[in-house]
């Protein structure tokens, strides 16, 4: 029901409204295809308002409600990367969790990108148990693309 009333008005959203739809749809485990792809569509062009935890929050409902949309992850990787000193270790263990569960080839380079992986090298003692857990399966995904 929300989906209907949201779909023709999601241009009117804010880029925190958009992230905040489809992050809500994900943590209740709810798909809704004809959403998740039109917000696609229309975060696209907008996805440069998006701060840190918008774009995290973003990907990781796709990768979550298994929705794909390698246009969207390719856009967020080439937004993300200039900005990575943003993102909170929360954001960045979704990110690269998200990253990981859709593999595309474009996710591996932006998954092993060194800007990337030094953040999270550098920030290994902050995590917490959940985070690691999702750096873990990062991990193992890098490990299996490389060989």
């Amino acid at each position: 029901k929300v989906a209907e009333v949201a779909l023709p008005r999601l241009r009117e959203f804010t880029s925190q409204e958009i992230a905040n739809m489809v992050w809500a749809y994900a943590t209740v485990g709810h798909s809704s295809p004809e959403l998740f792809d039109k917000v696609a569509e229309v975060a696209l062009p907008r996805l440069r308002e998006f701060n840190s935890q918008a774009l995290a929050n973003t990907v990781w409902a796709y990768s979550t409600v298994g929705h794909s949309s390698p246009q969207l992850f390719d856009k967020v990787a080439e937004v993300a990367l200039p900005r990575l000193d943003e993102f909170k270790n929360q954001e960045i263990t979704n990110t690269a969790w998200a990253y990981a569960v859709f593999n595309y080839p474009t996710n591996f380079e932006f998954g092993t990108n060194p800007d990337l992986v030094r953040l999270i090298v550098s920030s290994m003692g902050k995590f917490d148990e959940r985070e690691l857990s999702q750096l873990h399966q990062w991990n193992l995904w890098v490990k299996e693309r490389i060989g």
